[in-house]
């Protein structure tokens, strides 16, 4: 029995001492979710004439990228040149139109890719009002490109099938830019359209973005005329209230609280997520092809 014992006392000691050992040498990396495709110049060749059936092909992969909870939370490391390649290969897919102007709009991955991938759509899908509106509102909201975007939107209107609201948002927008109200109707108009779930989240967290905004505009105009009808500024909220400018005071749309500072501007403890649009002067020309 002491020979038994001896030998497994040696077995374990020599299996901690493995295990030690081990321990040093370096950990191999988890496997790289990023894949190597082909060139969309290549993809085009390797296609042979068909060109929607190989679209197909990175379309599914596309598709399940944006599903799955692991490329999710690895930023989608493939989905803007999975949609590139659908879109090269076949140019008229309005389905992944609405995809580029939609899901690779997602905090991970540049928006500005959308846009780019967006416009030879305008021309490729001249039947199709989806493209110029996602297009018009990614202008809007990602490059506060405001004359654009309103030319945009109002090349949509023109397309049998628009919504209604795209002539008068055009109009608005060329010449109230940068005003949170016609991103909020923009973006009920997306969501009247939208199936998807996921992209759906996506639309619903920008309108409580807008309208933060919107409603941070309206209480600073009733700070304005309370100090013209008084000549002090406001010390709260409940004093607009009860000089009965405001009927009520809102609850800030992403679960902050309002408030006003000490130079009379309304604050709020969600300052850090603010969407924060720029006049129609510091708007910028941009991500024009």
């Amino acid at each position: 029995m002491k020979i038994y014992g001896a030998l497994f006392l040696g077995a374990a000691a020599i299996t901690h001492l493995t295990h030690r050992e081990l321990d040093r040498l370096p950990r191999p990396e988890p496997p790289s979710l990023r894949q190597t495709l082909p060139s969309e110049e290549a993809v085009k060749l390797l296609a042979l004439g068909y060109g929607a059936l190989a679209a197909d092909y990175y379309w599914l992969k596309a598709v399940y990228e944006f599903g799955d909870p692991a490329y999710t939370a690895a930023g989608y490391p493939n989905l803007q040149a999975l949609v590139r390649r659908v879109l090269t290969l076949d140019p008229y897919n309005l389905t992944a139109y609405q995809f580029a102007g939609t899901a690779l709009t997602v905090s991970e991955l540049d928006p500005m890719t959308s846009i780019e991938l967006l416009w030879p759509g305008l021309e490729r899908r001249p039947d199709a009002w989806q493209v110029p509106f996602l297009l018009g509102f990614n202008l809007y909201y990602f490059a506060h490109d405001y004359p654009v975007a309103a030319r945009v939107l109002a090349r949509a209107a023109l397309i049998p099938g628009a919504p209604a609201s795209a002539g008068p948002l055009a109009t608005r927008l060329a010449a109230q830019a940068g005003e949170p109200e016609i991103g909020l109707r923009l973006v009920d108009t997306m969501l009247s359209t939208v199936k998807d779930e996921k992209v759906r989240e996506l639309y619903v967290e920008r309108r409580r973005l807008l309208q933060l905004e919107s409603e941070i505009k309206w209480l600073n105009e009733a700070v304005r005329k309370y100090v013209e009808a008084r000549g002090v500024r406001p010390q709260s909220l409940e004093e607009l209230k009860a000089a009965g400018i405001i009927t009520t005071v809102p609850s800030d749309p992403l679960g902050g609280q309002y408030g006003i500072g000490a130079d009379g501007s309304i604050t709020t403890t969600s300052e850090s997520s603010r969407l924060r649009l720029p006049s129609r002067n510091a708007a910028k020309t941009k991500a024009q092809p």
